[in-house]
């Protein structure tokens, strides 16, 4: 099929359900109305309420198919509002297809795919930038005429240096921004087929902006956390959690059953209680609980949520986005039996966003301990009140509540982690947002006294778990790649060609000298080689030089010689001849392969691999399924073997 028409198709399809009306734009009316008919269509719906005409001077970042942008924001696109240069605002005079007409046709198609609002709005900006040097330059000429014979590219390219903002004539804006203002230049060839005109070839002959604006400064790697510091905080946590079900049990009455009674219950002489007795009642009770103040209570509650943030992003490993987003019935086990053998696993199951191109996410999981259950029991039991009230407020709102408070609220009605909402004006309780997770992990930290080299972020506990998985001998980075929910089945694919290249190299970095170490003990030393390729070093066929590792196989496959291409599994160092070809990998649908493959060194390290293996083949044993079963005997006894006597 031909691959334009197939985008056409699929960004059709994707709007079916949201464009039944035929009052809302689509992606077929971005190419063929005109634009007199496109400035009274909506750009969306949601839950009945107009996000914004095409033609509209502001549009509402929510999604029209029903679902919030990422991140959930009730911010808008102004494009009348004075942001570094002019506005972008059309003309219903304008004849033929203007540079404002694809304006709002490429920022569309861009809030259509779920782009978060941060991106959206810096995109509207580089729009803008766009949209001044192109009417400065070409005034008078027609936009699509100049689209199908694009000129003065370079002189753009100088234009995007400059600093718009006023006393910053003379300064230039980073590389960064220089990127974000070829956007608009990008985005006229990439829908190319879906606009109404747009180039025909590739701009700056293909190059990506990267290469386009120069090399750029490196940016600091972000910084794991000690393992000193990182055991603390955890132990720290678990020790918070241990101590929360009285404060917890206390705001909840404070909040709930108390609350009603602080207010309503009349005095002595059968009167409504004044604002002084209402207080005067509530320090009473604080006292009866052993707290002399609110804040003293309330600071309870923050450092236990701040406990819970740290010890789910510690044992998972996921973005904070994605932990605002769990729900209350995110913690979910999962029983297995095969043939005679259990067995048991939990995780939490939630979206991600990062490179789902579906704005309401991608269904996700995340392995953790069964103990963490505990937290999540705990954060319920905190913040069912809090749902509860929300939904008090929302069967009471009338028509004058901002939609876009009512959206979120009614989806925080299934959240795990809410804020209080009681300073908020609309007093509902909505999911945390990324400034209030930092928050509490800070709080928790100066609360805890742990002295950290740099300010603990959520993405650091990320950054950290990478690099104990990568340090681990059963570190196995396709478990990883699952469970940071990265899409692609090939991880060669991750380092070659993208995805989370950040946290990739992280672990191959991570990686390199610890599987350097491992192989240079195997062919160094005199101990036992186990694995077809182990017998063949243990002949002396080959030597420590012929092992290479590199940051990444990127670099690695450019070495040209007769070195090992190295990759470190939970079941064997799988070793590949660069030479000879790469291993095929059959080892994936059978470990029992790896023993006698000349591709595999097989460790100590790997022995709890190999014994778990031991165990479930000896249930298929009772079966009938013995295949391979005296190999992995024979390994496992080998392996224990050189374990306890070296």
């Amino acid at each position: 099929m031909d691959r334009k028409k197939e985008l056409v198709d699929d960004l059709a399809v994707s709007h079916v359900e949201a464009t039944r009306s035929t009052q809302t734009i689509t992606v077929q009316k971005i190419k063929y109305a005109t634009l007199q008919e496109k400035l009274g269509l909506s750009i969306g719906l949601y839950d009945g309420y107009d996000l914004g005409r095409y033609g509209a001077d502001t549009w509402l970042l929510q999604h029209f198919s029903g679902n919030a942008n990422i991140p959930r924001s009730t911010k808008n696109l102004s494009f009348t509002e004075e942001c570094e240069t002019r506005s972008v605002k059309c003309s219903t005079r304008q004849h033929g297809y203007s540079v404002d007409e694809a304006t709002r046709d490429c920022l569309w198609l861009r809030f259509s795919d779920g782009i978060s609002a941060n991106t959206l709005k810096g995109e509207l900006k580089a729009w803008k930038v766009f949209t001044q040097w192109w009417v400065n330059t070409f005034r008078g000429m027609a936009f699509e005429d100049w689209l199908q014979s694009p000129s003065g590219l370079d002189q753009y390219l100088q234009w995007i240096k400059k600093d718009f903002r006023p006393g910053r004539e003379n300064s230039y804006v980073s590389k960064e921004t220089q990127i974000l203002r070829l956007s608009p230049i990008y985005q006229l060839y990439h829908y190319r087929h879906l606009l109404k005109v747009g180039f025909s070839y590739p701009p700056f002959r293909g190059l990506k902006g990267e290469a386009v604006v120069g090399k750029m400064k490196k940016r600091n790697q972000i910084q794991v956390i000690e393992e000193d510091k990182w055991k603390a905080l955890i132990q720290a946590a678990w020790a918070r959690i241990d101590l929360s079900e009285y404060p917890i049990q206390t705001y909840v009455d404070y909040w709930t059953t108390k609350q009603s009674e602080f207010v309503s219950l009349p005095t002595r002489d059968g009167k409504n209680p004044s604002t002084s007795t209402v207080t005067n009642r509530k320090k009473a009770f604080l006292l009866t609980k052993g707290y002399e103040t609110y804040t003293e209570l309330e600071l309870d509650i923050i450092l236990f949520e701040g406990a819970a943030i740290i010890l789910i992003l510690a044992l998972t490993g996921m973005r904070q986005s994605e932990l605002s987003g769990l729900s209350m019935d995110c913690f979910q086990e999962k029983k297995t039996e095969f043939l005679s053998t259990n067995y048991g696993s939990s995780f939490l199951r939630g979206e991600t966003y990062k490179y789902s191109y579906l704005p309401e996410g991608q269904h996700h999981i995340w392995l953790v301990p069964q103990e963490i259950n505990a937290v999540i029991e705990r954060v319920n039991q905190l913040n069912q009140h809090r749902r509860e009230k929300n939904q008090r407020l929302l069967s009471s709102a009338n028509g004058n509540s901002d939609p876009l408070v009512i959206s979120e609220a009614i989806k925080a009605s299934n959240g795990l982690f809410l804020s209080p909402g009681i300073n908020a004006k609309h007093h509902y309780s909505l999911q945390l947002v990324g400034t209030t997770i930092n928050r509490r992990i800070t709080r928790f930290i100066e609360y805890s006294e742990i002295e950290t080299a740099e300010k603990i972020t959520p993405h650091r506990f990320r950054r950290t778990l990478a690099r104990f998985v990568a340090l681990s001998p059963l570190g196995s980075v396709e478990a990883l790649r699952e469970q940071f929910g990265h899409l692609t089945a090939d991880i060669t694919q991750y380092y070659m060609q993208g995805g989370d290249d950040e946290l990739l190299n992280w672990i191959a970095e991570d990686q390199s000298e610890f599987q350097k170490s491992v192989m240079d003990m195997q062919v160094e030393s005199s101990r036992p080689k186990h694995g077809g390729l182990g017998e063949l070093m243990a002949n002396e066929q080959y030597a420590a030089r012929d092992f290479k590792t590199a940051k990444n196989l990127k670099t690695l496959q450019k070495q040209i010689g007769t070195g090992m291409e190295v990759q470190l599994n939970a079941h064997s160092v799988s070793v590949r001849p660069i030479d000879k070809g790469a291993c095929s990998n059959n080892c994936r649908l059978n470990r029992v392969q790896c023993i006698s493959c000349e591709n595999c060194v097989i460790t100590t390290a790997q022995l709890p691999f190999w014994e778990d293996q031991l165990q479930m083949m000896e249930a298929c044993e009772k079966e009938g399924i013995v295949q391979g079963l005296d190999k992995v005997r024979d390994l496992v006894h080998q392996l224990k073997e050189e374990a306890l006597y070296g």
